[in-house]
C-alpha cells in the first residue's frame, strides 16, 4: 500500500516561494512521490499568517473532499524527509486499513503522549502541536474543512482529539531550516 493508500497528497506553498516548491519536489522524489503530489499554490494572507497557515491547510482538505478523497495527505513545503522507510511506512498505511476508525496520522509533528499499538510502526498518540505533515481520513476532514478561522492555530488544531490519533514511528518528515519570512507578517 504506502503512498497508494491515499486519494489525494497536497503540499501547501506560498506563490512567491519557488524556492520551496524545488526543495519541496527534490524530498518528495526521494520518498517515491514523484509525480504523486499537488502543490496548493496560495497567496498570503494579507493581514494575518496563522490565519492563512489554516485556510491554506483548510483548502487541501476541501480540495481532497471534491475530489472524492477518502484518504488526504497534506503537507507544508518546507518538508524534510528523514528515516522514511517505505516498508515500515507500508506496515503504517496496512495498519490504517485495519483500523477504518483512525482520523489523522502524523508523518511528523510534537506529541505529549504515546503508547504501542499492535504493529510497531504505528503508535498511538495525543497530539500537542505542528501540522506540516499529516494524513486525515475523511469524516474527520469533513468536521474541520469548511469550519472558518476561529483564531485556532493550524499547529494546534488536532489537540482536541483524544482517541483515533496514531503517528508513523518513527516519525519521518521534519520541517527543514530553509529561510522563512512568516516572521514579517505576523500580526
Amino acid at each position: 500500500m504506502g503512498w497508494d493508500f491515499f486519494d489525494r497528497i497536497y503540499c501547501i506553498s506560498v506563490e512567491e516561494r519557488k524556492d520551496r516548491r524545488q526543495a519541496a519536489t527534490i524530498q518528495f522524489n526521494k520518498v517515491g512521490l514523484a509525480g504523486r503530489f499537488e502543490f496548493v499554490i496560495v497567496k498570503r494572507h494579507p493581514e494575518d499568517v496563522e490565519q492563512g497557515m489554516y485556510e491554506s491547510h483548510m483548502t487541501c482538505l476541501r480540495n481532497g473532499l471534491e475530489a472524492g478523497a477518502g484518504r488526504i495527505v497534506v503537507f507544508e513545503d518546507d518538508v524534510l524527509f528523514d528515516r522514511f522507510d517505505a516498508g515500515r511506512f507500508d506496515q503504517c498505511t496496512q495498519f490504517l486499513s485495519a483500523h477504518p476508525d483512525w482520523q489523522v496520522l502524523l508523518l511528523g509533528g510534537l506529541i505529549r503522549a504515546s503508547q504501542k499499538t499492535t504493529d510497531p510502526c504505528v503508535q498511538k498518540v495525543r497530539y500537542q502541536s505542528l501540522a506540516h505533515a499529516y494524513a486525515i481520513n475523511r469524516p474527520y476532514a469533513e468536521t474541520l474543512a469548511y469550519t472558518p478561522w476561529q483564531g485556532i492555530i493550524i499547529d494546534t488544531v488536532f489537540r482536541p482529539l483524544t482517541d483515533h490519533m496514531y503517528a508513523a514511528y518513527p516519525m519521518f518528515a521534519f520541517q527543514n531550516n530553509l529561510p522563512s519570512d512568516n516572521g514579517k507578517y505576523r500580526r
